[in-house]
């Protein structure tokens, strides 16, 4: 038996290491220390791509981002075209109004001409 795993008849030890399959021979210590410390590097590695942001997620979020904005822009650009309008229809109002007592005077004064 080797280490923590076992030797198979081939020469190659098995062990908990990601690195997978290692030599057994002489030299088998410094070839031991150089799987451990590619087994270390392996494993910050992907320690620090867990750490990261998935590209896919984060594509994701911005899309949600975006479309909530652009939600946010259409309302405000809803509620201002009708106070827009809202102010139109006022003044219009304001002057049809006018214009009903222009007319309602011209036909007042016409009757007067006929009526004298």
């Amino acid at each position: 038996m080797t280490g923590a795993g076992f030797t198979t008849r081939e020469g190659c030890s098995f062990d908990h290491g990601i690195t997978g399959c290692r030599q057994a021979s002489e030299g088998s210590l410094v070839d031991a220390s150089r799987a451990e410390a590619a087994d270390r590097e392996l494993v910050r590695m992907i320690e620090r791509r867990a750490r990261q942001k998935d590209p896919d997620e984060e594509h994701e979020l911005w899309k949600e981002s975006v479309r909530r904005s652009n939600a946010r822009r259409r309302e405000e650009n809803r509620l201002a075209w009708c106070d827009y309008f809202s102010h139109l229809a006022g003044s219009l109002r304001t002057r049809a109004e006018e214009y009903d007592r222009r007319a309602q005077t011209l036909m007042q004064t016409d009757q007067r001409k006929e009526t004298a």
